[in-house]
């Protein structure tokens, strides 16, 4: 386990990036400290001779951070993307690209389409949550009957407007119930799966 990048002391956190996080115990900035560290071990770490220069790092993200306006869930996808791309520590403007991908309308659209017939069996995987949202936005039925040409704009405006807020992660597969006769469904499991339902909608709504 690496040990966390100390914060300045003398330093006010006043970015949520500096304040110590209630789960982690230690900011999200030493926590990525932490996460870069493990991806690129030894190089990431040397980088950084003195705490002077752990210091500088934090301070010059934290601002890059601040100005892009990143949120946590972005960073997420930085790390994933840095880990499968970069075989060499990012620079924060490489990171911060990172974080926000291109993502290609055609192709995401394809990968709309297929996954949510795949959803139907719990197969789906998705390359980013935002694709997923993007396609309930839209609505499933017209995804899968419409074409291409006539949901393009669409699937495009939904894309964006799902991207302007933090996106979250794909929910599992909402319980089925059964057809009408054919089996009768646990109510605690029916409530259960409602609630959480109402839980994922509700946090969307508040973004």
């Amino acid at each position: 386990m690496s040990t966390p990048a100390k914060t300045d002391e003398t330093m006010e956190p006043a970015s949520r990036w500096l304040r110590t996080h209630p789960t982690l115990g230690i900011s999200l900035m030493d926590h990525l400290y932490n996460r870069l560290d493990g991806a690129y071990p030894g190089v990431w770490r040397q980088r950084f001779p003195t705490e002077q220069a752990i210091a500088n790092w934090r301070e010059s993200w934290v601002e890059a951070f601040e100005e892009a306006g990143l949120k946590p869930d972005e960073v997420r996808t930085g790390l994933k993307f840095c880990r499968a791309r970069y075989d060499w520590p990012p620079s924060v403007a490489e990171f911060i690209k990172a974080c926000r991908p291109e993502i290609n309308i055609d192709a995401a659209m394809a990968e709309a389409c297929l996954q949510l017939r795949l959803r139907a069996e719990g197969r789906d995987v998705w390359s980013h949550p935002a694709v997923f949202w993007a396609a309930i936005l839209v609505g499933e039925f017209d995804m899968l009957n419409q074409s291409r040409e006539a949901l393009r704009k669409r699937f495009a405006s939904a894309l964006d407007e799902v991207m302007r807020n933090e996106v979250m992660p794909v929910p599992k597969r909402a319980f089925a119930l059964p057809a009408p006769g054919k089996a009768v469904a646990d109510p605690q499991r029916v409530a259960a799966e409602m609630a959480k339902l109402r839980c994922i909608l509700g946090k969307r709504g508040r973004a």
